[in-house]
């Protein structure tokens, strides 16, 4: 038999947890990417967050997405970013949001589209 010990309170990482959640936690957001005929849409996931607290920039090609939920005392904070293809048109990038969900649309430039060549 092992005899009773104390675990530390670093074992598995639950210091570390218990902290972030006390003070503030830093989330790193689940996201999906679906590909359409014109160009992408991006879906990130921020439960319980407002859409006054939501950033989004582009600089240098690299897309951010930041948010922070606060209930009470406790603040949590999202971020993810993604690099994105230069055959996106940053400027024509549009962004929803519902029910936590941040949705945004990702136009190709139209240089970029496929066309389609008919043979005569």
């Amino acid at each position: 038999m092992i005899p009773n010990q104390t675990v530390p309170s670093t074992f598995f990482g639950l210091k570390d947890f218990f902290n972030n959640l006390t003070d503030s936690a830093n989330v790193f957001p689940a996201a999906y990417v679906y590909q359409a005929e014109k160009g992408y849409t991006l879906e990130v996931e921020l439960p319980g967050v407002k859409k006054e607290a939501v950033s989004i920039e582009v600089d240098r090609n690299i897309l951010t997405i930041k948010g922070t939920r606060k209930r009470g005392e406790a603040e949590t904070n999202y971020e993810r970013s993604f690099r994105v293809n230069e055959e996106i048109d940053i400027e024509s990038v549009t962004a929803v949001m519902e029910d936590g969900v941040l949705s945004l649309s990702l136009s190709k430039k139209k240089e970029a589209e496929a066309k389609k060549i008919v043979i005569q």
